[in-house]
């Protein structure tokens, strides 16, 4: 209901009176009513002008944008559950008048899927894109998309792991070309005090390193910009075991004696709540 309201808002469709039907189920298909009605309109005054070649492409043109819009609003709607709740803070006029904007532009299915998460994370819980966010995502072309896709299963929190078993230089370069990274080089150090330390992966890994005291360790790595990280959120698919399985065989040749990972079940806060089984990355097998 809210999704549907807050596009209604920003198209002017409110004005109209209900979006709900008799079941109080939302009425996506109101919200390109407005688009519609605009284009007809236009196009009869370029007809009766004689300009029906112009006519005739200008519908065209109008009516793939409202096509473009209409399937990225009915991926949004499935990006909520049933009884999920969600913020009552309205999103943005302007966040929404741009988003319509780029939307009308989106023709590829896959990239209709990032901008319908964008769209339903927004109506959750609004200013989680930022408009520098919107305008980084709207220039990224398919090819960029699945680099993005790719660079997703080497995340270590805000960072993005950039050895040589992970991205390539020209990868990185692109990465920083289109705004995903920072262009410095970075490295993470790791240093056990003890014989063995904890390093939080991601969300999904928690690894054991077991090495000598103060042996100095590091990998190397990107920041991700704001709306690199905001962008690798929307993907919902990862890859991370060969990612830890290389990352273990990277620390071992720097003197780690083992390298071992929890799964985790949940993040509160400072507390990380992990599955009871230990895996050896250093002794997978197929």
């Amino acid at each position: 209901d809210k999704l549907v309201e807050t596009v209604a808002n920003a198209t002017g469709l409110t004005a109209l009176g209900t979006i709900m039907n008799a079941k109080g189920e939302a009425k996506a298909e109101a919200i390109l009513a407005k688009k519609r009605a605009e284009t007809s309109a236009e196009v009869d005054i370029l007809r009766m002008q004689g300009q029906e070649k112009v006519a005739q492409y200008m519908l065209a043109r109008n009516n793939q944008k409202v096509e473009n819009v209409g399937k990225i609003i009915a991926k949004a709607e499935q990006q909520f559950a049933s009884d999920e709740k969600v913020s009552s803070e309205p999103v943005d006029n302007n966040w929404m008048t741009r988003f319509l904007d780029i939307a009308e532009s989106i023709s590829d299915d896959d990239l209709r899927d990032l901008w319908a998460r964008v769209l339903a994370g927004e109506v959750k819980r609004p200013n989680s894109y930022s408009l520098r966010t919107l305008d980084v995502l709207r220039n990224i072309t398919k090819k960029e998309a699945d680099l993005i896709v790719k660079c997703s299963n080497f995340v270590m929190g805000d960072l993005i792991c950039t050895e040589d078993f992970a991205l390539t230089l020209d990868e990185q370069l692109l990465l920083d070309d289109i705004g995903i990274i920072h262009g410095e080089q970075l490295y993470t150090k790791l240093t056990p005090t003890t014989g063995k330390m904890q390093f939080l992966l991601n969300r999904q890994m928690l690894l054991w390193i077991y090495a000598p005291v103060n042996l100095h360790m590091s990998v190397k790595c990107h920041k991700l910009t704001k709306a690199g990280r905001d962008i690798i959120c929307l993907i919902q698919e990862n890859d991370y075991v060969d990612f830890a399985i290389n990352l273990a065989q990277h620390l071992k040749k720097q003197g780690a004696r083992g390298v071992t990972v929890n799964k985790i079940l949940a993040i509160k806060g400072a507390e990380i709540e992990c599955d009871a089984e230990e895996i050896d990355l250093l002794n997978v097998s197929d």
